[in-house]
């Protein structure tokens, strides 16, 4: 196969500026992963849809990435249509990210140390073994910690129970506030007509008080019990 005939996908990564060079470590690396997982790919966004309930994985570029370095982290969380566009009263995304989610979470504050994990791709390295090795890193690192996050979330009911009583080692999960986690798991439960979407929301009135939350939960408690937002 001459030059002519070779495919992007067989560039040597030495070739490549740094923003193909990431875009190789996502696209030949991350993605068929995700995809034998049946993750659909936008761009840096991966959603995988199951009944109501859609998990996202989101790569993460650096704001402070530039020509020479590019820093990534990953981002995972679950999705539910209705959920935080009731809650903001924003409207509900087309394709939702990570600021969809009504639970969410850096990859970083899944692992033990519960510490920020960034991966750096540099345009000086000429090394493809090495762009392999963040490749192949971030793929262990989706296995053993994303996806068996993401996997605490089957159902509707699973997440609201979730935001309910949220474990001690997921206390770093946002929501960070327990009036909005609260608040997340009245709209679920009464999304799925469980009865224990009143007492959430009892809870999330009385975590609120006080706190810059306190109109925004006294809003959707107006609206949950009379269908008519509060003026």
């Amino acid at each position: 196969m001459n030059a002519r005939q070779a495919s992007a996908d067989e560039l040597s990564i030495t070739d490549m500026n740094l923003n193909t060079k990431f875009d190789h470590i996502v696209k030949a690396r991350l993605t068929p992963v995700l995809a034998a997982q049946d993750f659909k790919r936008k761009r840096y966004v991966y959603e995988r849809k199951q009944g109501d309930v859609s998990w996202i994985v989101e790569v993460q570029r650096s704001q402070w990435s530039d020509a020479s370095v590019l820093d990534f982290t990953m981002n995972c969380g679950v999705y539910i249509s209705g959920v935080v566009s009731t809650f903001a009263l924003r409207p509900e995304p087309k394709n939702p990210k990570i600021i969809d989610c009504c639970v969410g979470s850096r990859l970083g504050m899944l692992r033990p140390e519960r510490k920020d994990k960034w991966w750096r791709v540099t345009a000086e390295d000429a090394d493809q073994a090495f762009d392999d090795r963040v490749g192949e890193e971030v793929c262990a690192e989706v296995g053993s910690i994303v996806l068996p996050f993401l996997r605490l979330f089957p159902s509707q009911t699973a997440v609201a129970e979730f935001l309910s009583d949220v474990p001690s080692e997921y206390r770093q999960v946002f929501p960070m506030q327990d009036a909005q986690r609260s608040a997340y798991a009245a709209i679920i439960f009464t999304m799925v007509g469980d009865a224990r979407a009143a007492p959430a929301l009892q809870s999330a009135v009385a975590q609120a008080a006080g706190t810059p939350l306190e109109s925004v939960v006294a809003r959707l408690d107006e609206f949950m019990r009379t269908g008519r937002p509060e003026k």
